[in-house]
């Protein structure tokens, strides 16, 4: 589907619609993503993410990570299952508005939850993996706080480029049940 087009127009024409779409990234970590976008632009998207039949929150990422989009068969057939169990009839509304990654991160700071920031490689299969929260926010980096897989928070804070950052999630199943059972409270807020 994305042969000889802009990627970005394609995901804006998607954007708003009903209609999952299978998204190969250029990444192997995570080489593929499904969903529904619900915004595009230039840079970035933002896709009400599902694995199988169940949501799993919201995704910031970069255009420029795309390989592929596909909208096919499959993606149809997913698209009428999903409705038909009123899974996804509509879609939901982050309250959440694209622009350069100061301005996002700036959103997501002003939530005041945990969410998880992602620099993947394009040739390696390696990330850097944060959950946490966002402490400070600079002109190109930002100060963020993580915990580990023991729900405990890392002494120190996190320096992150904003030329790193691949992906940003939240309200997933895995940061939600995490943040519900943190030893404490941000030691950094």
């Amino acid at each position: 589907m994305t042969d000889d087009v802009n990627i970005a127009d394609t995901l804006r024409d998607f954007a708003g619609t009903v209609r999952t779409l299978r998204i190969d990234r250029a990444t192997p970590c995570e080489p593929r993503a499904n969903g529904f976008v619900l915004d595009a632009n230039e840079d970035w998207f933002l896709l009400w993410q599902f694995h199988d039949f169940f949501p799993d929150g919201f995704a910031l990422m970069r255009v420029d990570g795309i390989s592929h989009i596909r909208f096919g068969d499959y993606e149809r057939h997913w698209s009428k299952m999903l409705a038909a169990d009123g899974i996804a009839t509509s879609l939901p509304d982050p309250q959440f508005e694209l622009a350069d990654v100061h301005s996002m991160l700036s959103q997501m700071q002003a939530k005041k939850l945990n969410f998880v920031i992602e620099s993947e490689s394009d040739d390696e299969d390696v990330e850097d993996f944060y959950i946490g929260r966002l402490v400070e926010l600079g002109l190109d980096e930002c100060q963020f706080a993580n915990f580990d897989g023991l729900g405990q928070w890392d002494d120190e804070l996190h320096t992150i480029g904003f030329h790193e950052i691949t992906r940003i999630q939240w309200d997933t199943p895995y940061c939600n049940t995490f943040s519900r059972h943190l030893v404490s409270g941000c030691p950094f807020l």
